[in-house]
């Protein structure tokens, strides 16, 4: 099960590499969207990172890191 997850993120963050880069080649310029959605990614990444160490970790791994 681990191993699966840790292949989709890395397949899922390849091809969003392959997406940029591809518009980068073809000369697609995206405007900047603003300071805001880099505060709630800021905002939500230690949310969910708490989520997974108290309660997922234990969940999926059946070993409770505290």
């Amino acid at each position: 099960m681990t191993l699966l997850i840790c292949r989709l993120a890395v397949f899922i963050g390849g091809h969003a590499v392959s997406l940029l880069r591809r518009d980068r080649a073809s000369g697609i310029n995206k405007p900047y969207q603003g300071i805001t959605r880099d505060l709630i990614t800021l905002a939500v990444s230690p949310g969910i990172s708490a989520l997974f160490a108290l309660w997922l970790h234990g969940l999926l791994f059946d070993v409770k890191p505290f």
